[in-house]
């Protein structure tokens, strides 16, 4: 059986950020950023394949792609894993993965 990652991206010039849902919720999201391994962030002119992950090394630009990403779901009322319950479907909480 196959099961792909959901996962919301956004990108803004040469940045692409990629946010896994399931793991924001799992590592403790925005609080636990420092450690989260949700967030992934490619410089896409110099990186076309996405294999250097940028997260750590480009805090200024994985900050604002990773805010204005949160914002864009909280505005939009986009769904998110929020809390994990035995049947496996999302429940109310925030995009900050905070319950």
């Amino acid at each position: 059986m196959f099961r792909s990652r959901p996962v919301a991206v956004i990108r803004k010039g040469d940045f692409k950020l990629h946010l896994y849902l399931e793991e924001w919720l799992l590592d403790g999201g925005k609080a636990r950023l420092h450690n989260n391994k949700a967030i992934e962030l490619y410089n896409i002119r110099t990186d076309k394949g996405e294999h250097t992950d940028l997260s750590h090394s480009h805090v200024a630009q994985r900050n604002e792609l990773l805010n204005e990403l949160l914002q864009w779901m909280n505005n939009t009322g986009a769904p998110l894993p929020t809390r994990i319950t035995t049947s496996n479907k999302p429940v109310a909480g925030n995009v900050a993965g905070e319950n």
